[in-house]
């Protein structure tokens, strides 16, 4: 069932049942007009709730039969010559293949030359790229060795109590030495604090300036920490992954940073 609006003229589609028996008050929603909708003639509700396979033969009866399909008529192969002018066959001409395979191999070559020269770049400028991307270190660290830190020793390490503001300073100096053949970026640095029975009292992570080493380079380095535990009795110097350094970071604030003295 189809209503319309009197004010607007919208149309709208809806069930004519709603309609029955005595209608409804309806409301335009695109101008808010409202009006009371009389329900359809009983034939026009019939008509409207037929299936639409009674609806479709009750229109093929009504309508007349389509007109029978004109014939076709057949064409030439080849346009009539005009003016009795004789026929010019038609003459195709051979399309040269292009010499894709050259292309492919121009850029192939581009291709391998601009990954190369990437790769040496990256390679060659670590500790800058490092420096001005410190996010990088952690990629770097994936390509080296899983042991090149086996190489990597601390040598002249010391430690002294100082006071600085009337409190005491623990601070600790020494050296990170490469003893092997190849370059390896170096990882967070954390010192463990320890008692009387080797049990953990304090630890935390501090960075050298260095990212990489070389064979035989070595790095210098001083952490402080500021008011230690009075019963540490020994202290132990390791690499840490940076996993391990964040969360050492987090649990222990204000942790000291490395720097050369």
């Amino acid at each position: 069932m189809i209503i319309t609006c009197p004010s607007c003229a919208t149309r709208y589609t809806v069930e004519a049942s709603g309609f029955l028996p005595a209608g409804r008050k309806v409301r335009c929603a695109k101008c808010g007009h409202s009006w009371h909708q009389a329900p359809e003639e009983a034939d026009d509700i019939a008509w409207s709730d037929a299936p639409p396979e009674e609806r479709r033969e009750a229109r093929d009866e009504d309508a007349p039969p389509p007109p029978p399909p004109a014939p076709k008529k057949k064409q030439s192969a080849r346009p009539a010559a005009e003016n009795g002018a004789e026929e010019t066959p038609m003459r195709r001409t051979p399309v040269k293949p292009r010499k894709a395979g050259a292309l492919v191999a121009a850029g192939w070559i581009l291709l391998i030359a601009f990954v190369g020269g990437t790769a040496f770049g990256v390679a060659a400028y670590q500790a800058e790229i490092v420096k001005f991307w410190p996010a990088t270190q952690t990629l770097y660290a994936a390509f080296n060795e899983p042991d090149g830190l086996d190489k990597m020793a601390f040598k002249n390490v010391t430690y002294k109590y100082e006071f600085e503001d009337g409190l005491p300073v623990l601070a600790i100096r020494g050296e990170i030495v490469n003893e092997g053949g190849a370059r390896v970026t170096l990882r967070p640095v954390q010192v463990d604090l320890r008692g009387e029975a080797r049990e953990q009292l304090y630890h935390w992570t501090f960075r050298v300036p260095e990212t990489a080493l070389g064979p035989s380079e070595r790095a210098e380095f001083v952490t402080r920490l500021s008011s230690p535990p009075l019963e540490a009795r020994d202290l132990v110097i390791r690499f840490v992954e940076e996993e391990e350094a964040a969360h050492a970071r987090n649990g222990v604030p204000g942790a000291a940073q490395g720097a050369r003295p």
